[in-house]
């Protein structure tokens, strides 16, 4: 188990944002999003379907706009004005994107962080491809929270909470949502929701594991155990099949992007009980899978990166055990799950499982 750093110092988090900004200034990063058909399509079928109500002559901000897709689909489905706030130097590029699609007057481009940044009219809908692995990673859903909480329009006579604290609800399971107040703006996707299920991996395990007792004739076995710690340190970023669920999968929480506050953002955890995972099957646990599933609201179309998906670019996330379990119909591999933002460095998400008596933590 890893222990978690000391929280980090305004200079250090500052250059772990630096870091990250590089990192999305990196084109390769860009393409591999781009190329993604699932995660391309979703949202393009989301931003269409709610785009006469929600689009359409309205002001639209993109929350992290890369290489400024979202941005310029808005503008495409008719938004009066978009605003495409993007951190890293892709920014200086945009403009040219807008010219070369024919939105150059709708798409304003800001350079900087939506913290920074400041515009001169209520936003009537936010949009941004924000998820992380297993969700959370990377922390860019606080960047959200924060533009809505800045820029969203308010229905008449509302308070806004610029830390979140109007709202009171930090990261509680929320219904389906409804219109509201027709003066609200909306973010999209509105929700988006933690999965979790016990999985075997003796394909995984033969790959990483077994591999060292022979290689090329020789007995490099001494390894194993250096090797299964390094793995027992991180969540291992895989593609699952769902033949390999011993259980069927459970919603660790569902935040509601309209109400989750910035706390809330930072610790997501299952409900005090814990996670119920009766099995459906005999096997080997050897871990636990984390994905998330997020929904354009108010229409039905949703994004989901499950096993039993098309797969995208994240993956799954597993956290692996240091020790297997039996399973076996009649037999629970019950679990309790948080995801935490990590406060040596908020762009990393602590992920902390506890089964039985046995508790881990993985950044």
């Amino acid at each position: 188990a890893l222990l978690q750093g000391a929280e980090a110092q305004p200079q250090q988090q500052q250059q772990h944002d630096e870091g990250y900004f590089r990192a999305y200034g990196a084109l390769d990063v860009h393409r591999l999003m781009l190329q993604d058909a699932p995660r391309m399509d979703a949202y393009r079928r989301g931003m269409e379907a709610v785009a006469a109500r929600h689009i359409a002559g309205k002001v639209v901000m993109d929350v992290g706009s890369g290489t400024g897709v979202l941005a310029l689909l808005a503008a495409k489905l008719g938004a009066r004005t978009v605003y495409a706030v993007e951190a890293s130097g892709l920014a200086e590029l945009l403009p040219q994107a807008a010219r070369d699609n024919g939105v150059a007057d709708v798409v304003r481009v800001l350079h900087g962080k939506v913290e920074e940044v400041e515009v001169p009219e209520p936003v009537d809908t936010i949009v941004s491809e924000w998820m992380g692995f297993h969700l959370l990673h990377e922390a860019m859903l606080e960047s959200v929270l924060a533009a809505r909480d800045k820029f969203l329009r308010k229905p008449a006579g509302a308070r806004g909470g610029g830390d979140g604290s109007s709202n009171n609800n930090d990261n509680g399971n929320d219904g389906d949502g409804d219109d509201g107040d027709e003066g609200c703006g909306v973010v999209l996707p509105r929700f988006a929701s933690v999965m979790a299920a016990p999985v075997e991996m003796a394909q995984f395990c033969e790959e990483q594991f077994a591999f060292w007792q022979d290689v090329q004739g020789l007995d490099l076995s001494c390894f194993v155990p250096l090797a299964a710690q390094q793995a027992l340190e991180k969540p291992q970023i895989v593609t699952l099949r769902p033949e390999q669920y011993l259980a069927e999968p459970q919603e660790v929480r569902r935040l509601d992007l309209h109400t989750t506050t910035a706390r809330g953002a930072r610790r997501v955890e299952a409900a005090a009980g814990g996670l119920r995972f009766p099995c459906t099957r005999r096997g080997v646990c050897h871990g636990y899978a984390l994905w998330f599933e997020a929904r354009f609201w108010p229409s039905d179309v949703a994004l989901s990166t499950a096993p039993s998906a098309p797969p995208t670019h994240w993956q799954q996330s597993v956290v692996l055990l240091p020790e297997m379990l039996a399973a076996a119909p009649g037999h629970h591999l019950d679990c309790k799950l948080a995801l935490t933002m990590d406060p040596a460095n908020r762009r990393h998400c602590v992920v902390s499982l506890a089964v039985g008596d046995a508790e881990l933590e993985e950044t």
